[in-house]
């Protein structure tokens, strides 16, 4: 009998980098429909389920999914346990092969996971499905419901839980492991960039590239993508300087408070795009009354407002003030070494 296989995509509406990132609208449509629309032209998938937890933040994702007639699989647990919600999902899908789906890669390349699949079926006893030596392509990964279980059983914990496949790709000789080879139109390692959406930037990246080659009906081809931007680098540029966050760092998340008037919000939003890409820190931009309560609700590790803001004296948490006399580059080292001088302990 033929082992049923499932893609599992996991989408929330609370990215801390780039909030609502899989509802932004790509060339007209939500990034979410464009990694569907790619994940239906894999051969060998059983179902294509989309992991989201079941929060009222996240209902107009739900509702979205279910307007378009996409498998909704609810999460009542924490959002950031992926590897719990890899097993509901895959249960609940009875599916014993998994393709891991990143909600935020909109270029995957569905040829890759095909051949990722048949390699799998292929080899009964192996766990996981490994390119080597690796390619550019990004944004899924093959193995066995049965390996998400053995992980869980072996006591993975913290990072090992957001990251569901941290402890193979730090243990690979522990696991059964079958390779395959790059596509060759992806092995070269000087056309490897960020594919991904994660900050403002890769959004800008992602529009550009989809602004030349996207066109109704079809889906962008990474090697498209790769001949593009062999023949414009410029491109490149456009989200070059975002720097990836170590999945073993714990993640810092901060909460920015502008003051009243466009020269505050113009000062925090370009605060807010600088501590995501170049930091790797998450953040949230709070306004009105309830900014102060909200901030000390959803666990910032720090809360940034203007100097001689009223608010200050009603925060329970650290925070940092910004002096009229501060550029964004100041305030955004400052607030970098804040946040590491606390997680070292340092007063």
């Amino acid at each position: 009998m033929t082992e049923r296989f499932a893609a599992i995509v996991q989408a929330r509406v609370g990215s801390t980098r780039l909030p609502g990132k899989v509802l932004r609208p790509l060339a007209g449509r939500p990034v979410i429909l464009h990694v569907v629309e790619r994940l239906r032209r894999v051969v060998g998938l059983d179902e294509i389920v989309i992991s989201v937890p079941d929060t009222d933040a996240d209902r107009p994702l739900i509702e979205l999914l279910a307007r378009e007639r996409i498998h909704v699989h609810r999460w009542p647990g924490e959002a950031s346990d992926l590897l719990g919600r890899y097993l509901a999902a895959g249960r609940a899908a009875r599916a014993e092969g998994i393709l891991m789906v990143d909600s935020d890669c909109p270029l995957l390349d569905p040829d890759t996971a095909s051949r990722m699949i048949s390699a799998l079926r292929a080899a009964p006893d192996a766990e996981y499905v490994r390119i080597a030596p690796p390619g550019i392509e990004g944004g899924v990964a093959c193995l066995r419901h049965s390996t998400f279980v053995r992980i869980d059983r072996e006591g993975a914990h913290g990072p090992e839980r957001e990251h569901a496949t941290l402890r193979i790709l730090e243990r690979p000789e522990c696991f059964r492991i079958v390779e395959i080879a790059p596509d060759p139109c992806f092995a070269d390692p000087a056309d490897a960039h960020r594919f991904w959406l994660d900050t403002p930037a890769d959004a800008r990246f992602l529009e550009a590239v989809f602004a030349r080659l996207w066109r109704p009906g079809e889906i962008v081809d990474l090697r498209d993508v790769v001949r593009l931007l062999r023949q414009e680098p410029a491109l490149r540029s456009i989200n070059r300087h975002v720097r990836q966050r170590d999945p073993r760092s714990p993640g810092r998340f901060v909460a920015l408070l502008p003051g009243d008037g466009e020269r505050s919000r113009s000062f925090f939003r370009s605060l807010a795009e600088q501590l995501v890409e170049q930091c790797r820190i998450g953040i949230r931009v709070l306004h009105g009354p309830s900014a102060v309560r909200e901030a000390t609700q959803i666990g910032a590790d720090c809360v940034v407002l203007p100097c001689g803001d009223l608010r200050a004296a009603c925060l329970p948490i650290a925070r940092y003030e910004i002096g009229p006399d501060v550029s964004i580059r100041q305030a955004t080292e400052r607030i970098d070494a804040m946040l590491a001088g606390a997680a070292k302990g340092t007063p």
